[in-house]
């Protein structure tokens, strides 16, 4: 019978797919200069106008393309960071944080009721469920850390190979 890996293996798969995404879109808008100028956000911001929702409007032409600059750097480096965190387990919950808040902006932008939002609500989606499994655990340096960090806080070594099998043979031995 073959052995079956945990349901974590496949999440940590889908994190890993979702921050290479974020890297490339990041490299995107980093390679087309958005850390240096703000017209190429200005420009895509006033074609997305009609669309938005009413209330996001509102701070696209207010707030947004005034400051196209700022937006644009902020915009690139969270992706970059979201990308970051995502691919490699670091800091996992608070990547998906951000995560959720571009994916929203994004999808006000492209306006709630339209199918160009869909792939936003799928990464919501996604990043929730990041969120609350504490997915950079497995193949991730969240874990790896964390796997360092509780012994040295509870002032207990990490457990050895041959600790762990002593501690199963005395399982064992309680249910005979």
């Amino acid at each position: 019978m073959a052995r079956r890996l945990s349901a974590g293996y496949g999440l940590s798969l889908i994190r890993i797919g979702l921050g290479f995404f974020f890297l490339a879109t990041a490299y995107d808008k980093t390679s087309k200069g958005w850390l240096t100028d703000g017209r190429p956000l200005a420009r895509m911001l006033r074609g997305a106008l009609p669309r938005a929702a009413p209330w996001y409007a509102s701070f696209l032409r207010n707030v947004a393309i005034p400051h196209a600059g700022f937006c644009a750097q902020l915009t690139t480096l969270a992706e970059w960071a979201v990308g970051i965190s995502l691919a490699f387990g670091l800091l996992t919950q608070g990547g998906a944080i951000v995560g959720v808040w571009l994916n929203f902006n994004y999808m006000a932008m492209k306006g709630f009721a339209s199918s160009a939002g869909s792939i936003d609500r799928l990464f919501i989606l996604c990043e929730l469920v990041f969120l609350v499994t504490s997915a950079g655990l497995v193949l991730g340096l969240d874990g790896l850390v964390w796997r360092r960090l509780v012994p040295a806080l509870t002032h207990r070594p990490p457990r050895t190979a041959a600790a762990a099998a002593s501690t199963e043979r005395n399982r064992s031995k309680s249910w005979q």
